[in-house]
C-alpha cells in the first residue's frame, strides 16, 4: 500500500481492521482497491466510512474515481453514490 495515491489503515487497540486505498496516474483517472473490514468489525460504519473519505481525496484532486466489485456488492456501493458503467474482464486463468 506504500505506492497507493492515497491509503487509509483503521486500527483497534493496536489490531489493523480495515483497509482502503486508492491508485492514481495523479492526472485525472483514481482507482479504489484494497477495502477490506474483519468480519467482527462489519456493519459498523467502518467501510462506508473509508469509502467516504478516498472519495473526498479523489474529489479534492480533481480525479475520476472508479473501480470493480463483485456483482452482490453492487447494491451497497450505489448506496454510497456510485452507479454501475462498464464490465470488467481479466487475463483468463490469471486470479
Amino acid at each position: 500500500m506504500e505506492q497507493s495515491f492515497f491509503s487509509i489503515y483503521v486500527y483497534n487497540d493496536g489490531l489493523l481492521i480495515a483497509t482502503g486505498r486508492v491508485v492514481s496516474d495523479g492526472v485525472i483517472n483514481a482507482y479504489i482497491c484494497g477495502i477490506g473490514v474483519l468480519p467482527e468489525f462489519r456493519r459498523l460504519g467502518i467501510g462506508r466510512e473509508i469509502i467516504e473519505r478516498l472519495k473526498e481525496n479523489c474529489l479534492a484532486n480533481d480525479l475520476h474515481l472508479q473501480f470493480f466489485c463483485e456483482g452482490h456488492l453492487s447494491g451497497y456501493y450505489e448506496k454510497l453514490g456510485f452507479e454501475k458503467f462498464a464490465e470488467g474482464m481479466k487475463l483468463r486463468g490469471v486470479s
